[in-house]
């Protein structure tokens, strides 16, 4: 009589996440954590006329700026995304700007959805009116609008972070065009 060795070996594989997930260390304990004190603590001393030892200074750093080279400061951030059925457009990995009439115009000349370019045009206009410098990208062009974001690179170039679909769909009878505008300082 043979015994089979897969069925038991797959048996103990599943059964070894949920064996070694129960129960914890801290059993009893108290889950939270108050953080760290922001009172200084101090040491005692035998003898009243002894300084306490000094604590060291630190050094303030400088951290690296997320201005861009145009003098405007302020992290970037994605104002708005957008999107539209069969809108036409090419992907790009890196936000353009489009904060002046023939920036702007060069942008929106790519979708063949005259009320889309037209929602794209507007948008990017008003983040061009406030504070900030406005910059644009086709995010992708798919079945699903995607989460997006933004990434500043120690050159000051703007590149488009796309994220993951959490639910794909199954059918797509036409792509979706997905542009994201954003601002950067103000």
């Amino acid at each position: 009589m043979r015994r089979r060795l897969g069925p038991a070996l797959l048996l103990g594989v599943l059964l070894c996440p949920v064996v070694a997930g129960c129960g914890s260390e801290d059993a009893g304990t108290d889950t939270t954590d108050p953080g760290p004190s922001d009172q200084p603590t101090s040491t005692a001393t035998s003898d009243p006329g002894e300084e306490p030892p000094e604590e060291p200074t630190e050094e303030p750093t400088e951290e690296p700026s997320d201005a861009p080279a145009d003098g405007s400061t302020g992290a970037p951030e994605v104002v708005e995304v957008l999107h539209a059925t069969a809108a036409g457009g090419s992907t790009t990995e890196q936000f353009v700007r489009v904060d002046d009439e023939q920036q702007l115009a060069d942008f929106v000349a790519q979708f063949s959805d005259d009320a889309f370019a037209e929602e794209v045009r507007v948008s990017s206009a008003a983040v061009a009116a406030g504070p900030g410098t406005a910059y644009a990208a086709v995010a992708a062009i798919g079945c699903d609008v995607p989460p997006v974001d933004v990434e500043a690179t120690a050159e000051d170039v703007y590149v488009v972070v796309v994220g993951k679909v959490p639910g794909p769909d199954v059918e797509c009878f036409a792509p979706v065009t997905t542009v994201a505008v954003m601002s950067v300082g103000g």
